[in-house]
């Protein structure tokens, strides 16, 4: 019974961790921003849709994830929403384009939203 509720304190630590990395992630690229901008020559205007793009991924991944999360579980739909959230986090570093980054933007967003579902 002991290991039990040592396990729920675990695992409220490992979802408040995974909570926080989400909003870190969300503001890195504003941080980065003129970094990118600069280096990569994209445009406020294809900034804008960038940031958009993780925004409406987010939006609309809320109600998919929560209804996603209900039908497959919460340990296997978070431990692939976890994979794909860090493959596309990783795939920032491999576009080149300002479309690709709005790509991988909206895929992290959507990924994302497992995170807090609707």
């Amino acid at each position: 019974m002991n290991k039990i509720k040592n396990y729920r304190w675990h695992m409220i630590a490992l979802v408040c961790f995974i909570t926080v990395i989400n909003y870190l992630d969300r503001t890195a690229l504003g941080i980065a921003a003129p970094t990118i901008m600069e280096t990569t020559g994209i445009t406020k205007e294809q900034y804008s849709w960038i940031v958009s793009a993780f925004q409406l991924a987010y939006t609309l991944g809320q109600p998919v994830m929560g209804f996603f999360i209900d039908t497959v579980g919460l340990k296997l739909s978070f431990a692939i929403c976890a994979a794909i959230w860090g493959l596309a986090t990783m795939g920032h570093a491999l576009t080149g384009t300002w479309s690709g980054l709005a790509f991988m933007r909206a895929l992290m967003g959507f990924s994302e939203a497992s995170a807090i579902p609707a």
